[in-house]
């Protein structure tokens, strides 16, 4: 598998069918109660309601960057969280018109400077004095649907230094292969709480972690097996495409050079009797 540094996850047309990540944390917004209301726009972000009781909700902004999936703690009020929202896209927007060639690197530390450092005020650059005095929480997203066929969410943490530091990690374990991958990502998947929930009757919570751990990294093995098999499948389909294709190639090649022969053969024999009857 070719090794390369993944930026952003890539966009997917609409229609097309992908196969839905592993989520971290009981991340279903459907189990959650979440209603999602995206923006429209590449890389916009989007605004969560959640429901926190009869009639009351509260509303998270999210946004991916970087690869990294950065949600806000429960705003009170949706206006707040779409002005978070724009707040987060705008970060992106500056983020993404950095030069080219100053490398990926310095995004990184772009996304870091916005939640930590103290904002510097120069000419053309955004004041995100705002992201600092709220706490987030942070996600690594790896695509690995060659292997998978799912894009890895990590477990969630409330730092964007843990958070970059993280997806720098699994990208290198990346590029050196799934084996390797496998072993880095079982350290930084997270922990399903319905698997907590489940074994905490009958263990203590470090053995119901590794349970769920043990749960989740056999769900990413299963899946991993699963599209090498299917890799594997169209591989040997497009291998006997491409031999009957070859066949019909040569059987029709053979053909062209018989007729060519023959002809050659009839033209010869027309010649020796004309000369025959001249002699």
């Amino acid at each position: 598998m070719n090794c390369q540094v993944l930026g952003e996850i890539p966009s997917r047309p609409a229609e097309a069918k992908v196969p839905r990540p592993l989520l971290a944390d009981n991340e279903d917004p459907a189990a959650q109660g979440l209603r999602l209301r995206p923006r429209l726009g590449h890389g916009s972000g989007s605004v969560s309601s959640i429901s926190v009781g009869v009639g009351k909700h509260k509303f998270i902004a999210r946004i991916t960057i970087c690869g990294i999936a950065i949600s806000s703690q429960c705003i009170d009020g949706e206006d707040e969280a779409e002005g978070v929202r724009v707040l987060l896209s705008q970060m992106r927007t500056a983020l993404d018109n950095l030069s080219a060639e100053a490398g990926f690197s310095v995004r990184l530390e772009g996304l870091l400077a916005a939640f930590v450092e103290k904002p510097r005020h120069t000419e053309g650059s955004l004041e995100f004095a705002p992201l600092q005095l709220r706490s987030w929480s942070f996600r690594v997203l790896v695509d690995v649907r060659a292997w998978t066929g799912r894009i890895l969410s990590s477990r969630r943490v409330t730092s964007v230094a843990e958070a970059i530091a993280m997806r720098e990690q699994l990208e290198e374990a990346k590029c050196r292969g799934w084996v390797c991958f496998r072993e880095v990502w079982s350290q930084c998947m997270s922990h399903s709480r319905a698997g907590l929930a489940q074994t905490a009757g009958r263990a203590s919570t470090a053995v119901s972690r590794t349970s769920s751990r043990a749960a989740r990294l056999l769900a990413v093995d299963l899946s991993h097996a699963k599209t090498q098999r299917h890799a594997l499948k169209r591989a040997q389909s497009r291998q006997t495409i491409a031999s009957r294709r070859e066949a019909l190639r040569v059987h029709r090649t053979t053909n062209r050079i018989a007729k060519l022969t023959d002809r050659i053969e009839r033209a010869l024999g027309m010649s020796a009797m004309a000369s025959h009857r001249r002699d």
